[in-house]
């Protein structure tokens, strides 16, 4: 497994925990395509939470103040795709330190 990978995997088991404690995780509408959802009908500003009433996930749109619940497949989708963005996120972060670092070129 290559470091992409595991800290794939790494973000992915933060964003479970902090639904499962009811934290609530912002997504981007590239995250719910991956989940086959059309990414045409929610703002930018959505998010994932889980509800203290009936403890089922939801997709939160903050523009328009709506909800509604989804699948646990369609969470694992889009957890996916949020962790995969962080860990290369982390990744092309590491990758510009170590440029930024570099000895100059004369």
């Amino acid at each position: 497994m290559d470091t992409r990978q595991k800290e794939t995997k790494k973000f992915f088991n933060q964003l479970k925990n902090s639904l499962a404690s009811f934290d609530s995780v912002e997504i981007t509408r590239a995250d719910l395509a991956a989940a086959e959802f059309n990414p045409a009908i929610y703002s930018e500003d959505i998010y994932l939470y889980r509800s203290g009433d009936d403890q089922f996930i939801y997709i939160y749109d903050n523009d328009d103040e709506t909800a509604g619940r989804i699948t646990v497949e369609a969470l694992k989708k889009i957890l996916m795709s949020v962790a995969a963005r962080k860990a290369e996120e982390a990744f092309e972060l590491r990758e510009l330190e170590e440029f930024f670092n570099a000895e100059e070129v004369e």
